[in-house]
């Protein structure tokens, strides 16, 4: 039996990112038989002093504006033979939609993101970096519009040592749903070097782990992991890159791949996968 995708979770702040977000999921959903669940976060601003009354209608005016544009992305998701809904909540959105997706137990999670140039704007300004460390579930994030079908090469990149299945088990779900070729890296920095011979040992233990077929295998040499990363998916003209990476939603501590992630994401590619690594696995936690 193929394995489907059961709820879409994809959080909407009316941008053209959110957009593109939007024509993805329902492009996944409509393939699998997918629901999705649309979430608007109203971030209202802790305005000390504001009379309370004030802030009610604040959001009374807010909600009914806002539930009008998301009726119509519903009803755009229905045209397309998909089921979907929608919720408003108001919060800080990334903690919002990552206790959001938790309580829902989604599979998986669609997120436009801006184009950040610079580090410092993309965590300032941006949920992304929260939704991606401390959900469960993967999370497809989109910068610009983009169709399974245009999706030919994946560059998954990998220690080859820590991966754990089930980042396997839900990235062969994108594999199948794509078609699209997987290219296995492992990017040799001085802190992560490993000799040719220790390397060829690690790949036939990982392939015996998690059997992947049909798939190229690469190490690249480069001062850090985001740039052996970002100079190989643009040398194999790459489409969408995916990576394990530490969750902090359990282990808050334990970040020796932080950051990485985030300055793959600003470096492009228009299509990034990302699962959480260290999680107990369980919604009951």
């Amino acid at each position: 039996m193929k394995s489907k995708f059961n709820t879409i979770l994809v959080p909407v702040n009316f941008s053209d990112y959110a957009a593109h977000a939007m024509d993805l999921a329902i492009e996944i959903a409509k393939r699998k038989n997918s629901k999705i669940l649309l979430l608007h976060v109203i971030n209202v601003p802790d305005y000390r002093g504001v009379v309370e009354g004030v802030k009610i209608n604040f959001l009374d005016s807010v909600r009914f504006v806002t539930s009008q544009h998301l009726d119509g992305l519903v009803s755009k998701a229905k045209d397309h033979g998909v089921e979907a809904s929608h919720t408003m909540v108001a919060g800080l959105p990334g903690a919002e939609i990552v206790k959001f997706a938790r309580e829902k137990q989604v599979s998986l999670i669609v997120l436009g993101s801006k184009d950040y140039k610079q580090m410092d704007e993309m965590l300032g300004g941006s949920a992304t970096e929260r939704i991606v460390r401390y959900t469960d579930c993967p999370v497809i994030t989109v910068k610009a519009p983009i169709e399974l079908a245009t999706v030919n090469n994946i560059v998954f990149a990998t220690d080859l040592k820590t991966t754990h299945t089930f980042i396997t088990f839900e990235l062969k779900k994108l594999i199948e749903l794509t078609g699209a070729k997987l290219h296995i890296l492992k990017v040799n920095t001085r802190e992560t070097w490993m000799p040719d011979v220790e390397i060829e040992r690690q790949l036939k233990t990982f392939n015996e782990i998690h059997r992947f077929e049909n798939f190229t295998f690469k190490v690249c040499n480069s001062e850090t992991i985001e740039d052996g990363i970002v100079h190989y998916y643009e040398k194999v003209g790459a489409e969408a890159v995916a990576m394990s990476i530490h969750s902090l939603y359990h282990q808050p501590s334990r970040s020796s791949n932080y950051f990485i992630t985030e300055k793959v994401l600003q470096s492009g590619p228009g299509m990034l996968w990302t699962c959480a690594n260290e999680t107990s696995r369980s919604w009951g936690s």
